[in-house]
């Protein structure tokens, strides 16, 4: 499914059967949303138990963050954790969180890269291996946006009103929160999604189960970051706003009154910048992204087998933008940027869709050039193979 030009197939993976649609208009930035399937298997995708052992020895490996939690300790920033070290913690009640698990665990890097590209955001995702009866916090609330999904096990989920009305990642948490006892809980049990708007507080905890869920971290561009990139931009064009605020504010007559900075904020929006800020700032999260992990050097070694009819696609979280300089076409995406000549536009236009296709399906290109456009983008890390290795 597309929707403005993005692709929303991970994000229907977390909602099903919401509509992405109804999400955004009722759910997104405004109140929680609670999806139940009674379907353990719905995410095995991304995990399945048999992966625990697998997944946790990864921990403390670099762009990871390794902790044991319960409400009374907090053992944070660890270098690493042992297999038997997390059995014991495990066996004394700790939950065990490893920060950024999508950069050592590559169905969770795909899930990650996915949402990037769905919501133009920076994503992370969080890893929690909970014992039964225990919790790893007290009641909070986040900065950011949430979706837990719950992969093993139960966990219960106490939802309070916002504390903070859409709060700034600047705005951080201080406790205590008190949640009131009548509050809505949720038990989410494998294959369940739990939708939490940035600063809605909530308790979360285990029962006789034991659980393993992640927690996926939205951080979208925001308004604000656009109304910053807006004024930046404008000062490349306006003096007024290039003028030193310390020469100002010592000479009292030539403080500007509100009147004076209204005028000033006129004359920015007079020059129709809102449209480059937002790409400016959606670029920036785009570069922001961590490189995928998945097949990347597996399918540079498979590059022999590239032939007319092999299936490739555009790896999750690699969208690019295309533009045009000396008659030549630039080809910018998460990996660096490429220079085509400009009768390549359709074909890249067409990879960059996201669907299966085969070189011989490239528009306007004859085989021989289908051929090297596809293994420049394949060597690139931009395309991957479509299928087992």
């Amino acid at each position: 499914m597309q929707q403005q030009g993005v692709r929303l197939d991970v994000l229907e993976r977390l909602l099903n059967p919401i509509k992405t649609r109804d999400f955004f208009q009722t759910a997104w930035d405004r109140e929680p949303l609670y999806v139940g399937r009674n379907d353990p298997s719905w995410f095995n995708e991304f995990f399945r138990i048999s992966d625990l052992d697998a997944l946790t020895a990864l921990a403390g490996h670099p762009g990871t963050v390794v902790r044991f939690l319960t409400l009374k300790q907090n053992r944070n920033n660890l270098p690493g954790a042992t297999p038997s070290e997390i059995r014991q913690a495990y066996l004394n009640g700790m939950t065990l969180v490893i920060n950024n698990a999508g950069n050592i665990w590559p169905p969770l890097g795909r899930l990650c890269r996915g949402l990037e590209e769905a919501f133009a955001a920076t994503v992370k995702a969080n890893f929690y291996l909970t014992p039964p009866n225990s919790a790893a916090f007290p009641a909070h609330w986040d900065a950011y946006t949430v979706f837990a999904i719950q992969l093993y096990g139960a966990k219960t989920w106490k939802l309070g009103g916002p504390r903070h009305e859409m709060p700034l990642e600047t705005q951080k948490f201080t406790p205590p929160v008190v949640i009131p006892e009548e509050a809505p809980c949720h038990t989410l049990r494998a294959g369940d999604t739990l939708y939490v708007p940035r600063g809605y507080t909530h308790e979360v905890w285990t029962g006789r189960e034991p659980s393993v869920h992640v927690t996926i971290g939205i951080h979208p561009p925001l308004w604000v970051d656009v109304a910053h990139e807006m004024i930046n931009q404008a000062a490349l064009r306006l003096p007024a706003l290039r003028r030193a605020v310390l020469a100002d504010a010592l000479a009292a007559e030539a403080v500007p009154d509100d009147a004076a900075l209204a005028k000033l904020i006129s004359e920015i929006a007079g020059l129709d910048l809102a449209a480059p800020a937002l790409r400016a700032v959606i670029e920036r999260r785009r570069k922001e992204r961590r490189e995928p992990v998945d097949h990347l050097l597996a399918d540079l070694v498979r590059e022999r087998s590239l032939g007319p009819d092999t299936p490739l696609r555009r790896r999750e979280g690699m969208e690019a933008a295309l533009d045009a300089a000396d008659e030549k076409i630039v080809f910018r995406f998460l990996l660096g940027e490429i220079k085509f000549p400009a009768r390549a536009r359709a074909a890249l236009t067409f990879v960059d869709e996201g669907e299966v296709f085969t070189p011989a399906d490239l528009p306007e290109l004859d085989e021989a050039s289908a051929l090297r456009l596809a293994e420049i983008l394949l060597k690139a890390g931009y395309l991957g193979f479509v299928g087992d290795i």
